[in-house]
């Protein structure tokens, strides 16, 4: 049976308390927590006390920290980046493995930046080795692809070179179809092992900034349901996760609208 979480982007009103319990009131089963200075349920700095009561709420709601967004420091044309984003991702992973999460959410950086792609995706398969051979958490790392960073195709790379059972992708769509990446010839291949999907639809068009605007699920032009066939449709084990960006939209519809709507789109493509 699908697992469905939200990412709390959609809900910047709310504390972490009411997004888990508003998890379980709208039908989810997870919640995607984010560690970030900017309205983040926890920071860098947050106390063992502090992430302990989160994960209290979570196992009083039954509801599961499907993943913690971190915010991580990424790489860059300084060389000093490359331990920057090390010891960044250590204490992300840390926080992570605290709440409870099996997944943390980080980036990369932008490969361009340094001017060499290549070597950029050899680094990063370097380093993200070694943050994985100095923490012995069962905590994993997905890696999202994102404009301005690295493509679904990088992501593969890194994971080929690195080959941990702790190191994945979460697949993006909509980033995917901002950055004109295909990745049909990617499905196969991660089917059995991705972690987590977002869901995050757009319609394309001259009238909006950078050709794409956000649209409620179902209500753009995103194909979600060959996605899903394309990941093997009721055999896919990974969460099935929302990513609704109110925090960085505000005219966007608040989560009370945008929730229920996931779920009912979520479900008529899950089980129709």
């Amino acid at each position: 049976m699908s697992k469905f979480s939200y990412t709390t982007m959609a809900s910047p009103d709310w504390d972490g308390r009411t997004a888990i319990k508003k998890a379980r009131e709208y039908g989810f089963q997870g919640v995607d927590l984010r560690i970030s200075d900017h309205l983040g349920e926890l920071k860098v700095t947050s106390t063992d006390a502090e992430i302990g009561e989160l994960k209290t709420v979570f196992r009083e709601e039954g509801i599961t920290a499907s993943s913690l967004l971190a915010y991580n420091e990424q790489a860059n044309a300084d060389p000093a980046s490359w331990s920057k984003l090390k010891e960044s991702v250590l204490k992300n992973l840390e926080i992570g493995t605290k709440l409870g999460t099996r997944l943390v959410r980080i980036f990369i950086g932008n490969p361009d930046s340094a001017h060499d792609h290549d070597a950029f995706i050899r680094r990063s398969a370097d380093v993200l080795a070694e943050v994985l051979q100095t923490d012995a958490s069962p905590t994993s790392l997905i890696i999202q692809n994102h404009t301005g960073g690295v493509g679904i195709h990088d992501i593969l790379e890194i994971m080929n070179t690195v080959r941990s059972p702790r190191l994945h992708m979460v697949l993006c769509p909509a980033n995917a179809s901002c950055m004109q990446e295909r990745f049909d010839d990617v499905l196969p291949k991660i089917k059995d092992s991705l972690p987590q999907l977002y869901i995050a639809d757009l319609k394309h068009g001259a009238q909006f900034k950078d050709g794409h605007g956000t649209a409620l699920p179902g209500q753009g032009d995103i194909d979600f349901g060959a996605i899903y066939a394309g990941l093997g449709a009721g055999q896919f084990g990974g969460w099935i996760s929302f990513k609704w960006e109110k925090i960085w939209s505000p005219e966007l519809p608040g989560p009370e609208i945008a929730l229920p709507h996931f779920i009912q789109y979520i479900k008529r493509l899950t089980q129709g």
